[in-house]
């Protein structure tokens, strides 16, 4: 009965050794951490919904959003974040709408979501703008 036991235990024990829990990506995330208004857009570690109100419409079309968060980092690093983590969530980044540089565009169901990444001395300031997508 005791060897039962132990080898239970082990048997819960060794997938903690043979996985360790991945880093940040895979951790929960809690609802805190997305954009008030854009709710499967997560908010990167270290940064914060600005104070003032987002710009929110709702149309015929669909919804306008424009909001901005902001905090420390390297801009190049925030983009590769969005980069990877948006298409977990269902965004699809739009190659032909691609800008150069820091400035992303993607697209999910009949949204269109820009983001505009801008470094100066201090802060990384990311806006987000949210806007259907047109009809084809």
């Amino acid at each position: 009965m005791r060897s039962i036991v132990i080898l239970l235990t082990l048997l819960l024990l060794v997938p903690l050794f043979v996985c360790p829990p991945s880093k940040a990506q895979d951790a929960p995330v809690d609802s805190s951490s997305f954009l008030k208004d854009i709710e499967d857009v997560p908010v990167p570690e270290g940064f914060t919904q600005n104070e003032e109100e987002p710009l929110v419409y709702d149309t015929p079309d669909g919804r306008i959003v424009e909001t901005s968060v902001e905090g420390t980092g390297d801009a190049k690093e925030v983009a590769e974040f969005y980069e990877k983590t948006l298409p977990q969530l269902g965004w699809k980044k739009d190659a032909q709408l691609a800008d150069s540089g820091l400035n992303l565009t993607f697209e999910k169901e009949k949204e269109k979501l820009k983001l505009f990444i801008k470094r100066d001395e201090l802060r990384v300031e990311i806006k987000f703008a949210l806007y259907p997508a047109k009809k084809r």
